[in-house]
């Protein structure tokens, strides 16, 4: 028979061991935790993204809206110089 000493040694590993386990799982994170803390990362990645992406896409507007005014100014500005060499002409 085992004296009290080894029981109690014993025990304490089979405690200890026991504990080790828990806190170890408490560590390391279960499939569905690992895949819901990647669509948290992504969540927040997609989240910066949008709010470069929406910088870019106003920059990209402001100059489209600035060259079509400038682009229509010369269009007009030619239609009627256009106008005045084709009256020069005829006179």
């Amino acid at each position: 028979l085992p004296s009290p000493n080894q029981s109690t040694a014993a025990a304490m590993k089979l405690v200890a061991w026991l504990f080790a386990a828990c806190a170890g799982s408490a560590v390391v994170a279960s499939p569905v935790e690992r895949v819901v803390n990647l669509l948290k990362d992504l969540k927040e990645k997609l989240e910066v993204d949008e709010k470069t992406e929406q910088k870019v896409y106003d920059k990209y507007a402001c100059w489209c809206e600035k060259s079509t005014a400038r682009k229509a100014a010369a269009i007009t500005e030619a239609q009627e110089a256009l106008r005045t060499y084709g009256q020069t002409i005829l006179s």
